[in-house]
């Protein structure tokens, strides 16, 4: 059985669970993330959710929404869709697979 999550009311995306689970998929997110790349990161956030296809339709539903591309909006939406990234530990115990010199 596949993940969905609902954007807004009436509109369901299935996750790309395998994309969730990449290893490689998660350091560029991070990546993104922390260099602030905000192109990169929010177009790595869709591809969890259909890629341009769904960021068309939110961008179709903010609009017809609010009369205009709203950011606080397009965050709520991305804020959704962050829900389902796995969780990451704090600092302590993402590094305590290293060794200690």
């Amino acid at each position: 059985m596949s993940k969905k999550i609902e954007l807004w009311e009436g509109y369901e995306v299935e996750v790309n669970e395998q994309l969730l689970d990449d290893f490689n998929f998660a350091q560029d997110l991070a990546i993104a993330q922390k260099n602030n790349d905000l192109p990169e990161f929010v177009s790595m956030i869709f591809a969890i959710v259909g890629g341009e296809k769904t960021y068309k339709a939110v961008e179709k539903h903010i609009t017809e929404e609010k009369g205009y591309f709203s950011q606080e909006s397009m965050l709520e939406i991305i804020g959704k869709i962050g829900e389902v990234l796995p969780k990451a530990g704090n600092r302590a115990q993402r590094r305590s697979w290293q060794t200690t010199k």
